[in-house]
């Protein structure tokens, strides 16, 4: 079975790809944790975007775990 492929050109980065609307100096983007707002200079810039992966939006990907007791 093959690995199937990450669906964005990154896993932090904002990209012009993931542009679903054009707000003048801010854009918003979608991944697989829904929408965020951000401002475009953060587009391919080759940097993590703070507002990608800011700990409320992230908390959906751990939302399902427990923490390991001693």
């Amino acid at each position: 079975m093959a690995e199937e492929k990450y669906p964005y050109p990154s896993l932090f980065g904002s990209h012009s790809s993931m542009v679903v609307e054009d707000l003048g100096a801010e854009v918003i983007c979608q991944d697989e944790f829904g929408t965020y707002k951000t401002a475009k200079n953060r587009l391919d810039n080759g940097l993590a975007d703070s507002n990608r992966y800011v700990p409320t939006r992230l908390s959906k990907l751990f939302g399902g775990s427990k923490k390991r007791q001693k």
